[in-house]
This record gives structure tokens, C-alpha cells and sequence, in this order.
């Protein structure tokens, strides 16, 4: 990452440099240069490494002075800084009672809360077999009302079906009955003839 922005610094230093000091023709300088012949364009690249290559030594050393001062200066200084305060924000002999003491209330609390949670447990699981359990035997009832409710109906269905080829067979007969009177009726009125 930090090579990335060497690199940007020193493109971005190149352009400023180039555009400020580089390359001149009669009418622009730098970026902007109107080019009458070949040998100003060479004019112009030369130019241009030119700058690129001082900028990109300035960048590497630049990089590198930065590089020495934070780790040979800055960073001792930091370290000493951060060894003192962590040295002298060491807790008194007071504040580490009051740190044991509520090291062990949060102990007992935790203790008490283990097994109020063990008790509360296992008072859920109880309720919840005895929910289950009723709502099975719930279910079981439920069962033998509705196949009871079921075979009642299918009786009554039976029944009924019964009853209807009854009325069937005698209506039957009693038409049987009606015609064989009316044959002999016809046989009779047609002997009296």
C-alpha cells in the first residue's frame, strides 16, 4: 500500500514538476507543448524521464528518511510513552479490593444464576411433559370421539340404506301386487263380456 501511494506521490509529483520546470517551447511548456518538428517531441520525452526519474529518486528518498525517523525516533518515543503509562496506571492496593470484591459478588451471581437457571429449567421441562403429555391424551380423546361420531354415522348411513331397500322391496311387491289385480280384473271383466 505504501508503495502505491510512492508511486502516485511521484507521478502526481512529475506532472507538477514537468508543468513548473519541464520541457518549453515557443508557444506552451510541459503537458501542454505545441510541437514544431521531431526533435522537439524528443526534446519533450527526454525532458519528461528526465523529471520522472528525479522525482521518483526524490520519492525513494524521501520514503526512506521518513522510514528511519519513524522507526528510530518515533517509535522509541511511543514505546517509552506507552511502558510509563502503563507502569503508573497499575490499580492501588484499594482499587484492587474493590476489584476483587466485585470479582467475587459476579461469582455468586453467577453461581446464584446457574441454579436458578438449573431450577427454572427444570421446572420448564416438568411443564412442558406434562403439556405434551395432556395434549397426547387430548388428541387420543379427540380420536375416539370423532371414529365413534364416525361409525354412528356410518350406522345411522347403513341404517337408513337398509330402510330404503325395504320401502324399495315392498313398494315392489305392492306394484306387483296392483298389476297382478288388474290382470285379473281385465281377465274378469272380459269373461263377463
Amino acid at each position: 500500500m505504501i508503495s502505491v501511494f510512492a508511486l502516485i506521490g511521484c507521478i502526481a509529483s512529475t506532472i507538477a514538476t514537468f508543468n513548473l520546470w519541464g520541457y518549453r517551447t515557443i508557444q506552451h511548456k510541459g503537458f501542454f507543448a505545441v510541437f514544431a518538428n521531431v526533435s522537439e517531441i524528443f526534446k519533450w520525452c527526454f525532458s519528461l524521464i528526465k523529471y520522472f526519474l528525479i522525482c521518483a529518486v526524490a520519492s525513494i528518498a524521501i520514503g526512506i528518511a521518513v522510514t528511519l525517523i519513524v522507526r528510530y525516533l518515533v517509535q522509541p518515543i511511543c514505546n517509552v510513552v506507552i511502558n510509563f503509562l502503563n507502569e503508573h496506571q497499575k490499580p492501588s492496593k484499594a482499587d484492587r479490593m474493590k476489584i476483587e470484591q466485585h470479582e467475587t459478588e459476579l461469582k455468586d451471581w453467577q453461581e446464584w444464576y446457574d441454579k436458578t437457571y438449573e431450577v427454572e429449567y427444570r421446572r420448564y421441562q416438568t411443564y412442558k411433559s406434562k403439556k405434551e403429555a395432556a395434549e397426547k391424551a387430548w388428541k387420543q380423546k379427540d380420536n375416539e370421539v370423532r371414529s365413534s361420531r364416525l361409525s354412528w354415522i356410518a350406522s345411522q348411513e347403513a341404517a337408513e340404506r337398509r330402510q330404503r331397500q325395504k320401502n324399495a322391496a315392498i313398494k315392489r311387491v305392492w306394484e306387483q301386487e296392483q298389476e297382478d289385480l288388474l290382470k285379473e280384473w281385465r281377465k274378469d271383466a272380459s269373461h263377463q263380456r
